[in-house]
């Protein structure tokens, strides 16, 4: 049986590269923002209540763009992601 994935991000390049590279050898579950909103604890925990999974691989991010300076906001929201797929 295929180990499972749960990929975040699954829009951007990185995840993209990741699904096309492993998906052959694994069930991969890709989320993106249009699934629910990784800063919202209370979805998140809605989402995984009765999913198991044997791998997370987060590419999520919030700001990123180069064009954009990054500030603390940006920090604590991406932290925030981790802490509420845990």
């Amino acid at each position: 049986m295929k180990k499972t994935v749960l990929l975040t991000g699954g829009n951007g390049n990185i995840a993209k590269i990741i699904k096309q590279n492993l998906s052959s050898k694994y069930l991969i579950t890709s989320i993106t923002r249009n699934d629910f909103d990784l800063l919202d604890y209370e979805s998140v925990n809605e989402y995984l209540y009765d999913k198991k999974f044997d791998v997370l691989i987060h590419t999520a991010i919030n700001g990123g763009r180069r064009t954009k300076e990054e500030n603390g906001e940006i920090f604590y929201k991406n932290l925030s992601f981790l802490v509420n797929l845990n």
